[in-house]
């Protein structure tokens, strides 16, 4: 009977886990639909595709869960039969990898793995297309984020997993200051 209690017991403690509703964005194909929405910075070229805001309810570490968000799978829902896209978040699309890690400092370090990269014939996109919109979602995400807190966070993006013929994609890092709310 005690070890049941205890068993009983922990087990309320394990489902007591907070889950935050929180606003992700992602950084999205619109392969498939009409639409044309950002704008290449660089070429001024119309692209199919978007970082959106995206609402989650999420639980872990913050702001880490909220930057994995980033590239957690989406189908858009559509009143539309014909529309019939199963996947549009770009991280899943083009097998592209986010990992983060904090610390006390509130300082956050994600890495972009780019190590499968593979862009779909449907996603017209290049491969540096693709991690600038990943990479303005991440920052989008975690300023949405800390604007809650009150310090400001010190963040460090990296591109990990190039090879020869897309060395260059690592000129994408970069180290940013998200202001807290008490800005």
């Amino acid at each position: 009977m005690k070890r049941l209690l205890i068993f009983l017991a922990s087990m309320q403690l394990a489902s007591a886990t907070v889950i935050d509703v929180v606003t992700v964005y992602q950084a999205l194909s619109l392969h498939g639909s009409d639409v044309d929405d950002e704008v290449d910075a660089d070429s001024g070229e119309s692209l199919q595709a978007a970082v959106m805001p995206i609402p989650m309810a999420l639980s872990g570490e913050f702001p880490e869960a909220i930057v994995r968000a980033v590239t957690l799978p989406l189908r858009l829902t559509s009143n539309n039969t014909s529309y019939k896209i199963p996947e549009v978040n770009l991280c899943q699309l083009c097998g592209i990898k986010i990992d983060t890690d904090s610390d006390a400092q509130n300082e956050v370090k994600i890495q972009i793995d780019i190590s499968a990269l593979a862009i779909p014939a449907e996603v017209d996109l290049t491969a540096r297309q693709v991690i600038k919109l990943i990479s303005s979602a991440i920052r989008r995400s975690v300023t949405e984020y800390n604007k809650s807190q009150k310090k400001p966070l010190t963040v460090t993006l990296t591109i990990t997993g190039t090879v020869a013929n897309n060395a260059t994609l690592r000129d994408l890092s970069c180290d940013y200051i998200v202001p807290g709310a008490a800005e």
